[in-house]
């Protein structure tokens, strides 16, 4: 079984602060693609993804069952699902918004 996840509508009013994401790795950003992970094991935990300069934003279950790809605006991320102090974010090698427009179809 996958971790769940799911596109919130925003950042949530109360609750712990939400993991920050940036392809620059900074600290904090403003508002991006917002997403709840709920592991298979672990708290859940909510992401902020920075976006990139595309609309496409999609949020899919990996293969491997443990990890998360978030597309944020063309911005790709590969996040382990799991909780262990923090995510950890594993880049995915050679893609830019670009290209995961042109290998989705966007």
């Amino acid at each position: 079984m996958a971790a769940n996840f799911e596109v919130l509508p925003g950042l949530p009013a109360v609750g712990p602060y939400p993991e920050q994401f940036a392809p620059d790795g900074r600290p904090t950003h403003s508002e991006g693609l917002v997403v709840r992970v709920l592991p298979r094991k672990g708290e859940p935990w909510v992401g902020n993804f920075q976006r990139g300069l595309s609309k496409l934003d999609a949020v899919l279950a990996h293969p491997n069952g443990n990890n998360v790809i978030v597309i944020a605006g063309g911005q790709a991320y590969e996040v382990r699902s799991h909780w262990s102090r923090r995510p950890c974010v594993d880049p995915p090698k050679g893609f830019t918004g670009r290209s995961i427009n042109a290998t989705i179809g966007a």
